[in-house]
């Protein structure tokens, strides 16, 4: 008879709202660096670091999830774009405690999807911003 109260209490609570589902519904987020330089492009970046060469016309891309209204921006809190066999390039960091200044812009607009971001959104919390031929213009010599 108690189990019988219990579960029967169970469920007026539940139905009533007073017993809410807390889990909070999550999104995915995607962000694509497009390549369009003219040159392939080794970019390493996301939660991983993984590095892959990113040809002409193609994009490096990296997902997370996260609740709506999240404010987390571009994979990883890292990414590196590097000219293959050679170490010029650039290296931009989402915390401000990593920041060398190796970045082509400032690292903040990179690493957010709010008002003065680099990326254009291009379909529902995907965005995308295309790399250019001028982004090979004043490259840095990276450290090791």
């Amino acid at each position: 008879m108690k189990k019988v109260f219990l579960i029967i209490l169970s469920i007026i609570l539940h139905s009533c709202g007073i017993v809410n589902d807390t889990t909070e519904e999550t999104f995915t987020y995607t962000f694509k660096l497009k390549n369009e330089t003219g040159v392939t492009l080794e970019i390493k970046g996301g939660l991983d670091r993984l590095s892959s060469l990113v040809n002409n016309g193609n994009s490096f891309e990296c997902s997370y999830e996260s609740p709506n209204g999240v404010d987390v921006g571009l994979c990883g809190q890292f990414i590196q774009i590097k000219i293959p066999n050679s170490n010029n390039g650039y290296r931009c960091h989402g915390a401000i405690s990593d920041v060398e200044n190796l970045c082509f812009i400032e690292d903040e607009r990179l690493f957010t999807r709010l008002d003065g971001t680099v990326f254009t959104e291009i379909d529902t919390r995907v965005y995308e911003y295309v790399l250019t031929p001028d982004i090979l213009d004043n490259v840095f010599v990276l450290p090791d």
